[in-house]
């Protein structure tokens, strides 16, 4: 799985992008964990 943003402008630093990327950020860490014990 991969995740990419792409944008023109840089990213604004705000609460509601920092939760979205560690919601991303939670989820592929645990399904890399899970191929990783598969």
């Amino acid at each position: 799985m991969l995740t990419a943003v792409l944008d023109s402008q840089p990213m604004i630093d705000d609460e509601t992008r920092q939760l979205v990327l560690k919601i991303f950020a939670a989820r592929a860490s645990a399904e890399l964990e899970r191929k990783i014990f598969i």
